[in-house]
């Protein structure tokens, strides 16, 4: 993945970091206690969580048929039911949004500038890049906004996405 996707004299862009995750993060429980961090059941856009309406488009994962369906295979407008794995274009939903931050708990897991470490079957090192956010495939409360997960950085996933960020100096 490139890390930077825009860089000029005033303006630089990069991949979110774990401090910034966490600041962003704070900053949405200290403004809105109603965010639940430990379970964005009522704020996210996960499998487990409460029925919304969107303005945007969804891809629809089919668990039965082991397939995502494309964007265009969905009607706009829609109501993402319980029990669903929708993944909604960004600010589809108001439902998903603290802080004026868009699908932070739930929708697309988020890969981070953060890396990890973990000993494999065979003793070795490998460097493992931090996914957080979680994603509509899986329950609020067992992957809530809080946790963090590593994977290969050249894994690709349709669960996984990024969030840039810009400095403006």
């Amino acid at each position: 993945m490139q890390k930077k996707t825009y860089n000029t004299n005033s303006v630089q862009s990069n991949l979110i970091t774990g401090t910034q995750w966490d600041v962003m993060i704070n900053k949405i429980s200290s403004t809105d206690p109603s965010k639940n961090l430990t379970d964005s059941n009522t704020w996210g856009n996960h499998f487990s969580g409460e029925a919304f309406t969107y303005t945007g488009r969804a891809a629809e994962y089919k668990k039965n048929e082991n397939k995502l369906c494309g964007y265009g295979d969905i009607e706009e407008n829609g109501t993402k039911q319980n029990n669903t794995y929708r993944i909604l274009t960004t600010g589809a939903s108001e439902h998903n949004k603290a802080y004026n931050l868009y699908d932070v708990a739930g929708n697309l897991w988020e890969h981070t500038d953060e890396s990890s470490a973990a000993y494999n079957s065979i003793g070795t090192l490998p460097t493992y890049r931090v996914i957080r956010g979680s994603s509509s495939y899986y329950n609020s409360s067992t992957f809530p906004v809080l946790y963090r997960h590593g994977i290969a950085s050249n894994v690709t996933n349709y669960s996984i996405g990024f969030r840039v960020v810009l400095h403006i100096v």
